[in-house]
């Protein structure tokens, strides 16, 4: 997330199609970390807009550093998880209340983020953010089209690779789930 520069725009979960940002207000954090304001105690929030905010990467760093009690494990054994996949699952829960969803699904030795199941259909969801991308220091990033044709192959589900890049929004939610969507012109 640092690789990305400065905050900007405060982000809705209740109207992310349109308010798009880096800045989450307080109420929006304890929604997705499902955790309440003295767990939030170690954040710099700041009034922006008349509504307390912080920048996203704070919140993620206070997260990885064990500042946020009662917050979820953001490690699974080795695998670290990225508080962008806690916003899509939000935008998930906000967009689809009937969906279940699971996180973290074990495959072999490795994990995928997301099984969404929506009226009996379930996809796959990989969040991918810039080191998925790009040599960060770990050598050259695997090709993620292998990774897809591998899982789509062993979970018989589509596999859908959400880049960071792509907008944290419930009309992509729609878009992966809503054939009708899907078929706009």
């Amino acid at each position: 997330m640092g690789l990305l520069g400065k905050p900007s725009g405060i982000f809705d979960l209740n109207d992310s199609d349109k308010c798009v940002g880096s800045f989450f207000s307080k109420s929006d954090i304890k929604e997705i970390l499902r955790v309440n304001d003295n767990d939030l105690s170690e954040a710099r929030f700041i009034l922006k807009d008349n509504i307390e905010v912080v920048d996203e990467r704070e919140i993620q760093k206070l997260w990885y550093n064990n500042k946020i009690p009662n917050s979820p494990p953001w490690k699974i054994g080795n695998i670290r998880i990225s508080l962008d996949e806690l916003v899509l699952i939000a935008i998930i829960k906000k967009t689809y209340p009937a969906a279940t969803i699971q996180h973290q699904i074990p495959w072999g030795r490795k994990k995928l983020d997301l099984s969404v199941t929506l009226n009996k259909e379930t996809k796959i969801i990989e969040f991918h953010g810039p080191g998925h991308f790009t040599n960060i220091g770990y050598g050259i990033p695997p090709n993620p089209m292998d990774r897809k044709n591998s899982a789509e192959a062993d979970f018989k589900n589509e596999y859908v690779i959400w880049p960071y890049w792509m907008q944290r929004c419930s009309l992509n939610v729609k878009a992966i789930f809503d054939k009708n969507f899907q078929n706009r012109t």
